[in-house]
């Protein structure tokens, strides 16, 4: 398992995620899609969407795995650190979460995909910003 943790793993893992993030993006909110049935009806589906709701963080991963790339391997291995935690509790936040949320739930999928999003990237600004101006042991 240690073998796929590397850098340049994480990096194209990050870049696969985020190009298929941006190309479902892309597609569900121009009219690329409106005029074939089938692509129209796969991309309106709630099991689809769910899907783009687990790559929100993959942009995230990418930009992060390009900035720590070229940084000393313990500031990568922190921000790593908090990226895995990060997916492990994300993904099923988002999986179980109902898609409006209801009478007794305040949280619907698209306030936990929000607070995922913007969360991620703020924690990992600083994790990266405080291990880098950590004195080398």
């Amino acid at each position: 398992m240690n073998k796929f943790l590397t850098k340049k793993n994480v990096f194209f893992f990050g870049v696969g995620g985020a190009v298929i993030f941006l190309f479902c993006l892309f597609i569900m909110t121009t009219d690329a899609c409106y005029h074939n049935r089938i692509c129209f009806r796969f991309f309106d589906d709630s099991f689809t969407r769910t899907i783009l709701f687990i790559l929100v963080p993959f942009p995230s991963i990418f930009l992060f795995s390009l900035i720590t790339y070229k940084m000393r391997d313990e500031i990568y291995q922190a921000w790593w650190n908090l990226a895995r935690w990060w997916l492990l509790i994300s993904t099923p936040l988002t999986l179980f979460v109902p898609e409006g949320g209801g009478p007794f739930t305040i949280l619907g999928k698209g306030l936990v995909v929000l607070m995922s999003g913007t969360l991620f990237p703020f924690l990992s600004f600083v994790v990266v910003f405080v291990m880098f101006f950590r004195k080398k042991k």
